[in-house]
């Protein structure tokens, strides 16, 4: 790792909103630069810099909830777990759920649509991930394993991909497989109206559980409230 990309330092600078923040990096030859939250070009550049960023500093909750929920259901009807994890980013959940899960991660495969990122996870979190694959359309993923998904994660993403989208990737997993996503906690949300009344209409989803939860804090200090999802797939 090269003077020049070592993060020695994140800090906060300002932002009341999520995707309306800014803050510092110092690096190890000195030099200093700042970035906004959703820059995820810039961030996956550095390596470890997501982690240092929303885990360390802003305190993020999502891993925990989301993992929580899968690992309180998914033992009462599986023996291991074979997860599609979508918007894996730099990897930060997969690994959480090879670490946490009380049940064996047979198989993990990542998606996401920023090359970026693919980039970053088998640069910060080598060999947690069994394949990952760049994706612009869903229908044109193609997986190497001959496995089928027992679960869909989806970390985050939730509340930018269409539902359309979202109900393609509903079509890549088994009967019976489990669901996990977050959505922000405002139930005014046009995204999260859609999403839920499509999930609550679909007779082939049954709900399981929900919490509400910390997210994470914003620059300013000011924790944000998402809700995670549990749903499983008649």
């Amino acid at each position: 790792m090269s003077n020049s990309t070592k993060v020695l330092e994140v800090v906060a600078l300002r932002g009341a909103s999520q995707g309306n923040e800014w803050f510092k990096i110092k690096l190890l030859n000195g030099e200093e630069r700042e970035l906004t939250t959703w820059d995820y070009t810039a961030i996956y550049a550095y390596p470890h810099l997501y982690k240092m960023l929303y885990s360390d500093l802003l305190k993020y909750g999502v891993f925990k909830a989301l993992g929580n929920l899968l690992f309180e259901y998914a033992p009462q009807t599986c023996n291991e777990l074979r997860i599609l994890d979508v918007a894996c980013g730099s990897g930060l959940m997969g690994k959480f759920l090879k670490e946490k899960s009380p049940l064996e991660v047979k198989t993990l495969v990542g998606v996401d649509i920023l090359p970026d990122a693919l980039v970053a996870l088998k640069r910060d979190n080598p060999n947690i991930y069994d394949e990952t694959h760049l994706v612009k359309k869903v229908k044109d993923l193609h997986f190497s394993t001959k496995t089928t998904f027992n679960c869909l994660c989806i970390c985050g993403g939730a509340n930018h991909i269409e539902l359309a989208e979202f109900q393609q990737y509903l079509n890549l997993i088994e009967n019976k497989a489990y669901i996990i996503f977050n959505l922000l906690a405002d139930k005014t949300h046009h995204k999260r109206t859609n999403i839920l009344n499509w999930f609550s209409e679909n007779e082939n989803l049954i709900f399981c559980k929900s919490s509400i939860y910390k997210h994470r804090n914003l620059m300013n200090g000011k924790p944000v409230f998402h809700e995670a999802f549990l749903f499983q797939k008649k």
